[in-house]
């Protein structure tokens, strides 16, 4: 296994309880802001999704190599999704958590 690989593998669970650390906080302060605890959540998906895709490219790039030499067309297809996909949901997620900390502040200044 690739070391890239070993360190994304031991990671993941990690980020998981950090990720349903801030799932468990945006569902009790849900009713204080729901737009952002909606946002949140929606981020956090997007953010759990992306990095498992990266495991998954991770993990399969020695076997992805054997079976494209059988397999040319649709499996580099595959490889190149796999590839790009983790980076587009990990801005996607960013985005959102971003957008969800705007509301809140937008929030917070008017209501002062």
């Amino acid at each position: 296994m690739v070391l890239a690989a070993k360190i994304q593998v031991y990671a993941t669970p990690i980020l998981c309880l950090i990720w349903l650390a801030g799932f468990v906080l945006a569902l009790v302060k849900f009713r204080v802001s729901p737009r952002a605890s909606v946002l949140f959540i929606i981020a956090l998906f997007f953010a759990a999704l992306g990095q498992t895709l990266d495991v998954i490219n991770l993990l399969t790039v020695n076997n992805m190599d054997q079976l494209i030499s059988f397999f040319p067309g649709s499996l580099r297809t595959i490889r190149s999704i796999l590839n790009y996909t983790p980076s587009i949901f990990s801005v996607l997620s960013w985005g959102l958590i971003l957008f969800a900390f705007v509301t809140v502040m937008g929030k917070k200044k008017n209501e002062s």
